[in-house]
């Protein structure tokens, strides 16, 4: 039977995803059209699941500063774009992993009696979840435009 390395697999199809739309904006600007919403929307979640994932698996060594850094230097230096939407898109993308894999596994140690994972402690997980809901707020809770208080 064949063993699959379900993180392996999400780590490749991500990368060939992630290729696939930098293609894409290459050829969009190559024809002179500049780049749309959805192309920059996918951008944002490409790299919020990039962030997230090399964070989650370099997360207590010194290593994990480096995606930490290039994110946060991305993130403030959107400055011809709605930083807010795509700061929210940042966050549902990373934290949404966080959540999904921390999840994943406490659901797995709850499932299997041979796992065990004695030193867990639900404050990881709740902030991914936190995280995760303040992204939300972020992308979809702040309207502009005429009808808005900011």
């Amino acid at each position: 039977m064949l063993s699959v390395n379900w993180f392996l697999l999400f780590l490749l199809l991500l990368i060939a995803t992630s290729l696939l739309v930098l293609a894409a904006a290459a050829a969009r600007r190559a024809a002179g059209r500049p780049q749309s919403d959805p192309e920059a929307e996918a951008k944002v979640v490409l790299f919020g699941l990039t962030v997230g994932f090399l964070a989650y698996f370099l997360f207590g060594t010194v290593l994990v500063l480096f995606p930490l850094a290039i994110a946060f230097a991305t993130l403030v230096g959107w400055r011809d774009r709605p930083a807010l939407r795509y700061i929210g898109t940042f966050l549902i993308a990373s934290a949404g992993l966080w959540a999904v894999f921390l999840g994943e596994r406490r659901w797995n140690d709850l499932a299997d009696p041979a796992v065990t994972e004695p030193g867990w402690s639900p404050y990881p997980l709740a902030v991914a979840a936190a995280l995760l809901v303040f992204g939300i707020v972020l992308r979809w809770g702040i309207t502009t435009g005429p009808h808005s208080s900011t």
